[in-house]
This record gives C-alpha cells, structure tokens and sequence, in this order.
C-alpha cells in the first residue's frame, strides 16, 4: 500500500506527537476562540453538571425566588438532556412542562418579556 506507515515508522511519528492527528478548524472549548490547530490533551472538557455546580452563584444572582426555582428546573433539563434545552425555541415547551400552561408561567414569574429576558441572561453566566 502507498503512503502506509510501517510499524518503526508509525512509532517515530507517535514519538514525534503527531500521533496521526488532522490539522482543522475549530473553536476550542478552553480558550474560547477559533483556532487552526489540534485539540490540546491538557483540555479538559467539563460536564455540564460540573458547569452548572460550578458557576450556580453567579447564575442565579439577581433573579427573585420564583425565577430562581424555574431556572433551577430549566439548568436540571440542561444537565438531564443537553444544550438543546437551552434554546430560545424550546422556552415555551419548558414553561409548559414545569407550570403546565404558559398563562401560569407568566402568573408565577412575571410577563413573557421578563421570562426571556431572565432565560436568555443566566445564560450568559453558564459558559
């Protein structure tokens, strides 16, 4: 086969570190910027659990209790299903789910606006 490495060969390059790896673009999850180079194995990603534990403070400054408890629902679906649940699209499903009609949602939590507004801004505190 052309272009196969044999087994010294493949163990100098995985000397060398290049271990087989493809250059690509890619925003790395550590540094917060796009890049053009490899994913550094000194990254760790964190869980989204380990996420929210860690930045739940400064998540919940600021919101009432009412909006506090519903933020604590929408971060356990985060952490139970992924970041899909964190869409804009996905608000009234939510809202839906925990107060079982969107007209109960905004009796517990205030006007729609004031929903999205508080859904939108925690989150810029989660990443």
């Amino acid at each position: 086969m052309a272009g196969a490495l044999l087994p010294a060969q493949r163990h100098q390059q995985n000397a060398r570190g290049d271990c087989g790896r493809r250059q690509t673009h890619f925003a790395n999850p550590c540094h917060g910027y796009w890049q053009n180079r490899h994913l550094p194995l000194t990254c760790h990603l964190l869980t989204r659990e380990k996420r929210v534990n860690g930045h739940r403070k400064r998540i919940l400054e600021g919101y009432n209790d009412e909006l506090r408890t519903f933020i604590h629902f929408v971060l356990f679906q985060y952490v139970k299903s992924g970041v899909g649940e964190l869409d804009k699209a996905k608000l009234p499903d939510l809202l839906e789910l925990k107060y079982e009609a969107v007209a109960d949602a905004v009796d517990h939590l205030g006007g729609v606006g004031h929903i999205r507004s508080a859904f939108v801004g925690f989150q810029q505190h989660l990443y």
